[in-house]
């Protein structure tokens, strides 16, 4: 009798204590701790709070998921509980291209949505039923190979005969409570349960499941259950008020040495409330402002924010005997905390509750089942050759057949007994070799770094390292791995990089240079120089660090120790300003002035002081020039009475070493106490002033620089010539002594590269202003860079993913155009960076230094030469196309494209020169994978066509009267292009590392771009006889981008040399195909070789004409205007509006025609929109009549008048 007694008490005391877990449960005796009564003080047990997602109606924030496990083909369901509380308020689950519903038609009916995986039809159709508003329902749709099944609330409505199992595509996104289009209105209600299998549920199962969500109970798990969201809570909860707890005394925890204790809250207003407490060692609280707070054995906690009333929250305390955390849903409050307690005692009491107003429920308390057992300890795992692989991508076409030509050390194909090592619960890695991104070999390697709440991951590491060290037999002096990345979000960048360990024939272990990150998504190779090492040498490890994102995943192949190649560049090719005939001006940018000079000349003002003088008219202007520092501070200017510094602090800044990247806060400023100068001579002839200094400096005992000073037109001409290196920089100073505003001038701008840089600007002062340049046609530097007290306001960021710096904005800035300053910046000066031998160039520039009554006399004049087809282009209208799909392959692709062009010419359109853009090499789905766009014979993508239907596209755009040209960018060459790819045909930056291009692409070896131009295009020609061109990024980044710093290289470490090498491959693009655009924002120093999208330095600049049309109007037909106007996708201004403001700009500016509304996405089928036809139409009739046509008079209006801008800049307008 007394066994059969206790059975059943037995049976109760396993369930409650099932795991080590004991739950808070209504009984009906009361509320119960596993078997422990509860004194309970005004707690009232109530329903589970309904947690569903809500939709209201207008824009919230998107709800899908990605990477749906695939349902096959044997059987299908999908079930939705929700309460719809509109009408017609469309889909509630929708999968694009395999299955939707259900998609509320009205008040009281539905449809559904599922495609066929054999047929590729619709076969779920409309139900009709009554009201189901505002009322939860129980939707499932079934399919399989016969029929498919709609059921409501456990009832079959439909049934559609078919083979019922809806199509799959990986790629797909499922989306939860909106349309994307397909009806008149997203989903509005609740959504609490989405579930999907891969088979056709009966209708037993459907009624059981049915009741079980009337009564909010959990559903059973399946092996055929593939996804789940279920937000529902299906456990106890109880009420609690100002005066309410709940105490155990004497509680028995389920262990000593573990500890978790688990529950739900909601409050309805913030006050300091106690959640829980156990004796001394453990209390969660809320204080007044909603913070909440934790301490366990004297380790605090607290929420970095406020939490919401009328919320639930799930909360979680672990403590694994070592280390203690709190977690608010899901989220920890902050990383884990060692403590020193070792055991808990035996017997508790527990306090729940008070103080505290709202619900608490789900609660449990159990051994530790969520930190690790060995948190913080550092552990080593072996790997095998187990694979994780969920899907595989098609190997990349241009490689496929082709051998690997670089025999690599690692090829990642055997896995078996390597090993990773780690610290547990700061990053947990997994590596496995795959087939997912196919490269060289069977296999990769597949890395994926799980970021844990625990432990901080960014100072993490993980050691990936073979079973033992392998040999490596060959001299070296560098590393290659490639690397494949997934993508990433741009608000998290992957900051996630590697390094190499080897170990050298002394025994010496040593660390690569970090190798690479993760920002340039698809395969390519990581590349680093190091020491030179002599074999024998090992192979030891490869150690990854920098993990700041939840999850990333990375795929590696082939590292490989080698010798860089040291071999002659025989073939280099870089033509001399003289054989371009460029420029075409031997005084190059001089200012052009309104009214010359009467009577200019040097003259002797003392002992070592000169004076160089010119006159005119209401006009007097001089320099007295006295030797003292020799620095620009030798200059003083005078100017109708006004007396000032032009280039104060301006100079030399020395280099103290051949250290690259350059610090530069180790630059020697002009006249540092480490720099002696010394003044030689002076001498005056033939109306030039010739000074001779000799400096002693860090890198140079006697330095000799020669500066020339002579007047020309309306500039004094500074000639400024080192006999060695020694020069880190030349700076311009800036002008003191003279107050004035300092403008910012559209289309007046320098770029940006490594070195950052502003666009230069103009002084205003009262009747006086000035400029300052160097001679870009007449420089040995490694590049320019400029400066301005007119930038905006915001600051300069490096990007990763390009080496720029790019400015980012201050939107609640001042402007600086119409502030009045007496120190002012207008311009920067250039930069000597050493040659891969550590040397410089010595120091060779030329200043333009104008100081004039007028605005526009201290604009630079750009003296080139025209293209062939300037007159041709005045007419023409510029169109970018470019097309990414969703799904491949589209094989009706460029009929589709071509009927829209058809479109185009019905309405009139007679002159469009269409470009098309890298989409027709490489599209990026299902994904980005590295795919070249350049230097490759088999061009066009064989998914969307191949080169055979890329070329009849060409033949009958050509029929249709219009241009039709590709895109090429020759700066980009890609590990990837097989055929071209040769690490000898790259550019280097001075530590002989590649330079850094566009993705995964590197810069193409300026000196051999010539003849792999020459040869790639001949396949273009031969393929499609193209009658136009894009050549991109040549006029948007500096020139300065592409110096090679490779000392084999002639004009090493010249910007000249890409500058002229650019002349002459526009000039050969025009050659090959006809008309050449390029992108633009730095096309100033091209002018006349091409025509670009006229890109100002940034699209919200003032309106300000006068450089553009004065000095760049009668050379280009530059089109359209800033790119964020011509390509409104994600600009956030309305197409409608863009078209105004973007013809607005063309008209003021002089620019030519863009295309408007066609730049991407699916070409129009039916009818043009209003905006692309206004593009056209608005603009092109009048282009003859102002395109290369000289500009008499510049006016702004002006309090009412119309005024030169002299007047506009005093008036602030």
């Amino acid at each position: 009798m007394a066994k059969r007694l206790w059975l059943p008490l037995i049976a109760l005391f396993i369930a409650n204590h099932l795991h080590g877990e004991i739950r808070l449960k209504n009984h009906g005796d009361g509320i119960k701790l596993g078997g422990l009564q509860a004194e309970a003080v005004a707690v009232k047990p109530v329903p589970a709070p309904d947690t569903a997602w809500q939709f209201s109606p207008g824009p919230r924030k998107r709800i899908t998921f990605s990477n749906i496990p695939d349902w096959g083909k044997d059987g299908f369901s999908a079930e939705v509980w929700c309460m719809p509380t509109a009408p017609e308020c469309g889909y509630a689950l929708l999968m694009r291209g395999s299955f939707g519903f259900p998609k509320f038609f009205s008040h009281e009916n539905y449809d559904n949505y599922l495609v066929s995986a054999t047929t590729g039809n619709n076969l779920a159709g409309r139900v009709y039923c009554g009201s189901l508003l505002n009322e939860y329902h129980y939707f499932c749709l079934t399919g399989d190979k016969e029929k498919v099944s709609n059921y409501l609330d456990g009832k079959l409505m439909r049934t559609d005969p078919g083979m019922g199992v809806p199509a799959y595509q990986a790629e797909n996104t499922l989306y939860v409570g909106e349309s994307i289009g397909w009806a008149k209105n997203n989903f509005v209600g609740k959504i609490a349960l989405i579930r999907i299998y891969k088979t056709a549920m009966d209708t037993q199962k459907i009624n059981e499941h049915y009741a079980l969500l009337k009564n909010n109970q959990p559903l059973p798990k399946y092996e055929e259950l593939i996804f789940e969201k279920d937000l529902r809570e299906t456990g106890d909860f109880w009420s609690f008020r100002k005066d309410s707890t709940l105490n155990f005394k004497g509680l028995q925890l389920p262990a000593q040495q573990s500890l978790e204790i688990a529950f739900a809250m909601q409050f309805t207003a913030p006050k300091k409330a106690e959640l829980l407490q156990i004796a001394e060692f453990l209390s969660m609280r809320l204080d007044n402002e909603g913070y909440l707070h934790g301490n366990f054995a004297g380790a605090d906690f607290k929420s970095e924010t406020v939490l919401e009333k009328e919320r639930l929250y799930k909360l979680k305390l672990a403590w694994n005997g070592s280390y203690v955390q709190i977690f608010c849903d899901g989220q920890a409050l902050g990383y884990a905390k060692e403590v020193a307690l070792k055991s808990l005692p035996q017997a508790v009491n527990l306090q729940i509750g008070k103080g505290f107003e709202g619900l608490i429920g789900l609660f449990s308390i159990s051994e530790n089942k969520t930190l690790p057992a060995k948190l913080g300890q550092w552990i080593t795992e072996k790997l095998n050759n187990d694979s994780i692989d969920k899907f595989s991508h098609p190997p990349i076409r241009h490689i496929v057949g082709k051998p690997e030509k670089d025999k690599p050390l690692v090829g990642f194909d055997d896995l078996q007994d390597w090993t990773v090592s780690y610290q547990v619960g700061a990053v947990k890695p997994i590596f496995t070799r795959s087939k997912e991104e196919p490269l060289w070999g069977e296999y990769v390697l597949r890395s994926e770094f799980l970021q844990e709440q625990h432990l901080p991951a960014v100072d993490s590491k993980v050691i990936l390292a073979p079973p033992k060290p392998l040999p490596i037999h060959d001299d070296f002096d560098a590393i290659n791995i490639w690397r494949f990345a997934t993508n990433y979000s741009n608000a998290n960048r992957p900051q996630l990089h590697y390094t190499i360990q080897y170990r050298d024939s002394q025994g010496q272990l040593h660390d690569s240079p970090f190798m690479g990150g993760m920002l340039e998504v698809g395969w390519g190779i990581h590349h680093r120089p190091v020491p030179p090492v002599k074999a024998p040498a090992e192979f030891v490890s490869i150690t990854f660090s920098g993990f700041n994102e939840p999850r990333r995943v990375a795929y590696f192949d082939s590292l490989r120790f080698y010798t860089r190649s040291q071999a002659p560049i025989h073939d280099a090719e870089i033509p001399s300003w003289q054989e371009l005939g460029v420029p075409l001006s031997k005084d190059t940018i001089l200012p052009t002035v309104t009214v010359p000079y009467e009577k200019t000349g040097i003259e002797q003002s003392g002992a070592d002081k000169w004076r160089v003088y010119a006159e005119k008219p209401g006009v007097s202007l001089s320099f007295d020039i006295e030797p003292k520092t020799g620095t620009l501070d030798d200059i003083t200017a005078h100017f109708n009475g006004k007396t000032f510094k032009p280039m104060a602090g301006g100079g030399a800044h020395w280099a103290p070493d051949r250290i690259y990247p350059v610090d530069l806060e180790t630059l020697l400023e002009p006249g540092n106490e480490a720099v002696k100068a010394t003044f030689l001579k002076g001498e005056s002839q033939e109306n030039k002033l010739c000074l001779h200094w000799q400096y002693e400096t860090p890198l140079a005992k006697k330095l000799i620089i020669t500066w020339t000073f002579q007047f020309k037109g309306g500039s004094l001409i500074i000639d400024v010539e080192a006999d060695s290196e020694a020069v880190g920089e030349f700076r311009l100073g800036a002008i003191e002594g003279i107050a004035g505003k300092v403008v910012e001038v559209p289309y007046l701008n320098l770029g940006s590269w490594i070195r950052k840089t502003y666009p230069p600007g103009i002084f205003a002062g009262d009747g006086v202003y000035i400029s300052a340049f160097l001679d870009w046609y007449n420089s040995d530097a490694s590049g320019l860079f400029g400066e301005s007290s007119a930038r905006p306001g915001g600051r300069f960021e490096l990007d990763q993913t390009t080496s720029d710096h790019r400015w980012v904005p201050d939107p609640s800035a001042t402007d600086p155009a119409n502030v009045i300053r007496s120190y002012s910046v207008i311009n920067g000066g250039s930069y000597y960076w050493p040659s891969t031998e550590g040397k410089r160039n010595p120091l060779k520039e030329r200043i333009f230094l104008t100081i004039a009554d007028r605005f526009d006399d201290t604009l630079p004049n750009i003296p080139n030469p025209t293209h062939q087809y300037l007159r041709d282009t005045a007419e023409d209208v510029w169109a970018t196309r470019m097309w990414y799909v969703n799904k491949l392959p589209v094989m009706d692709y460029f009929d589709r494209e071509l009927s829209m062009w058809k479109l185009c010419k019905a309405y009139g359109m007679e002159r469009l020169n269409v470009r098309l853009h890298g989409n027709i090499n490489r599209q990026y789905t299902p994904r980005r994978c590295g795919s070249p766009t350049t230097f490759i014979e088999d061009f066009v993508d064989p998914q969307i066509g191949g080169n055979e239907k890329c070329a009849e596209f060409f033949r009958e755009m050509q029929k249709l009267g219009y241009r039709i040209g590709h895109y090429t960018d020759h700066m980009l060459l890609c590990q990837l292009s097989y055929e071209a790819w040769d690490e000898d045909f790259l550019n280097l930056d001075s530590n002989s590392n590649w330079l850094y291009s566009s993705g995964m692409d590197k810069q193409t070896k300026i000196c051999r771009l010539l003849q792999l131009q020459r040869k790639y295009n001949g396949y273009l020609r031969r393929d499609f006889a193209p009658n136009c061109a894009y050549l991109d990024q040549i006029t948007c980044p500096p020139c300065w981008r592409y110096t090679d710093y490779d000392a084999r290289v002639p004009d090493v470490a010249k910007f000249s040399a890409p500058y002229r090498v650019f002349v002459a491959s526009l000039r050969q693009e025009e050659k090959d195909f006809g008309p050449v655009l390029s992108e633009g924002i730095t096309q100033m120093f091209f002018a006349g070789i091409c025509d670009s999208y006229a890109q100002p330095q940034r699209r919200d600049i003032h309106v300000l004409p006068n450089f553009n049309l004065r000095k760049l109007h009668m050379l280009s037909n530059d089109c359209g205007y800033h790119l964020s106007l011509v390509n409104w996708k994600g600009n956030g201004i309305p197409p409608e509006v863009a078209s105004y403001r973007l013809l607005a700009y063309q008209f003021a500016y002089g620019n030519t025609a863009h295309l408007g509304g066609g730049y991407h996405g699916q070409p129009y089928d039916k009818a043009l929109p209003p905006y692309m036809i206004r593009s056209y139409f608005l603009i092109q009739p009048l282009q003859k009549f102002y395109a290369l046509q000289p500009i008499n008079e510049i006016l702004y209006h002006v309090n009412g008048d119309l005024a030169p801008i002299e007047k506009a800049i005093a008036a602030g307008t």
